[in-house]
């Protein structure tokens, strides 16, 4: 067998170059889990979110910058005069 010929054999062998998308009932079952996933992502957030609020902080990679997404979020949920200086610490009067 010559050079050229192994490298057409070679050719052959190598995997489809398109993606395979997943049909029928995968499809379904696959929209379903993303679905899910999603909703628990949030369930997750918003968790995170509360414990923010109640001045317990994330720690971790990424904390810092969750902490300043929250407190943005805080800020926008607030009226003014009630504002955060900081986790858990409402300004005023009670």
């Amino acid at each position: 067998m010559t050079v050229s010929q192994l490298h057409k054999q070679a050719n052959h062998l190598e995997a489809p170059r398109a993606v395979s998308r997943p049909g029928g009932a995968q499809a379904e079952l696959l929209a379903e889990v993303n679905k899910y996933e999603s909703e628990r992502n949030l369930d997750l957030v918003l968790a995170e979110f509360r414990n923010y609020q109640q001045g317990i902080l994330p720690a971790g990679p990424g904390a810092r910058s969750l902490t300043e997404f929250f407190a943005s979020v805080d800020e926008k949920l607030e009226p003014p005069q009630q504002r955060r200086r900081g986790p858990g610490a409402v300004t005023g009067t009670c």
